[in-house]
């Protein structure tokens, strides 16, 4: 080949010459003959690498690739333009590839694309090191103080600790805050990174004030949330009465149940919530306990029971268990104001004439 005249035959050289090479010729020359393939060896595209793309590029190869395969792989996509079918292509290639990233790192200078890098390379819970690397090798540090939070809401998402533990330890300003806690309880992610701070950090109790109201008003994902609750719990940070009587009706019996098996037991107030929300189940498990709702639990209930929103609370079957229990609804202008106007509807109806015939006489009462 007219390429093999600029050779020597001397293989130290000869690699130096090759180096310099273009890619279009050295891919044609460099496994021609037997001599070619010992001049381009390993250590060779190593050399070939790090001259290209840096030193810790090289060092990224993934371990079971060889040098030439890593060369040539960052350049089949280099050598291509840079539109958004090809950063697509270099999402889908960068999995488990740190080479890749730092090459390509200029592509995603917008946060939003190293946002999805990393929750991508997340999900796959065996790239925990490579997301290290990630953290180590973009200058977070650097970055306006939305971009490490969103940073690290990918991290608290997919419950990464090495990642997290990573961003701390290297003092990058982002650490545990009000925050960060009413992150985790919002999300109901992350519990290894909350059991972690509260076995790691000193950040006193204060900080976690509030964290049962945002905690069990946002989440409907029963068994995180009472994961969540039970590392809290185990920390001595524990709901007031008052915080769980007003979610009474609202979650779970599983976790009425795991409240009141840590003598955390509601009151009065908390079954009057529960039969306002229409909560028969909650009623009588409060029920068995001894503790029943009163009249403004009655009143409240029968302020919703015919209610016409986008999402009616049917409280008729906690009426009637309170009827049973001579709880009454004590508000004459409440009744008196169900009863003014017949619904045309035949299940709001038939819920009408049940109240009418409970609690009509309440509404006039004798003098």
């Amino acid at each position: 080949m007219e390429d093999a005249t600029i050779l020597t035959g001397n293989r130290d050289v000869d690699r130096l010459i090759l180096l310099e090479l273009d890619d279009l010729h050295l891919r044609a020359i460099s496994t021609v003959n037997t001599y070619m393939t010992t001049v381009c060896n390993e250590e060779f595209w190593r050399q070939k690498v790090e001259r290209t793309y840096g030193e810790k590029v090289a060092k990224a190869k993934r371990y079971r690739m060889t040098y030439s395969q890593q060369y040539w792989s960052i350049q089949s996509l280099s050598d291509q333009p840079v539109d958004s079918i090809h950063v697509n292509r270099i999402w889908a290639a960068i999995r488990g590839r740190m080479d890749l990233f730092i090459v390509y790192k200029h592509i995603w200078n917008n946060i939003e694309d190293l946002h999805h890098v990393l929750d991508i390379l997340m999900m796959k819970k065996r790239y925990g090191a490579i997301i290290r690397k990630i953290i180590s090798t973009y200058e977070i540090e650097k970055q306006a103080g939305f971009v490490r939070s969103k940073i690290f809401i990918t991290i608290m998402k997919n419950d990464s600790v090495g990642a997290f533990k990573l961003m701390y330890e290297q003092q990058f300003p982002i650490y545990p805050t009000r925050k960060i806690i009413s992150d985790i309880m919002i999300h109901g992610t992350g519990t290894n990174i909350l059991r972690w701070i509260l076995s790691y950090l000193n950040l006193g109790v204060d900080i976690f004030s509030g964290c049962y109201n945002m905690l069990l008003s946002f989440n409907d994902n029963n068994i995180a949330v009472l994961r969540i609750i039970k590392i809290l719990v185990n920390h001595n940070i524990v709901p007031t009465v008052k915080e769980i009587n007003s979610f009474m009706g609202g979650i779970t019996i599983s976790k009425v149940k795991y409240f009141m098996h840590i003598g955390i037991i509601p009151t009065v107030e908390g079954a009057n919530m529960a039969a306002r929300r229409g909560s028969i189940m909650t009623l009588k498990l409060l029920g068995e306990q001894g503790i029943l709702p009163d009249d403004r639990g009655a009143n409240k209930s029968l302020s919703m029971s015919l209610s016409v929103s986008k999402r009616p609370t049917d409280t008729i079957p906690v009426l009637k268990w309170m009827y049973d229990r001579n709880i009454l609804p004590s508000d004459e202008r409440i009744i008196r104001r169900i009863l003014s106007e017949v619904p045309v509807e035949p299940e709001r109806l038939e819920k009408y004439n049940w109240i009418k015939e409970a609690y009509g006489e309440l509404a006039n009462p004798k003098s």
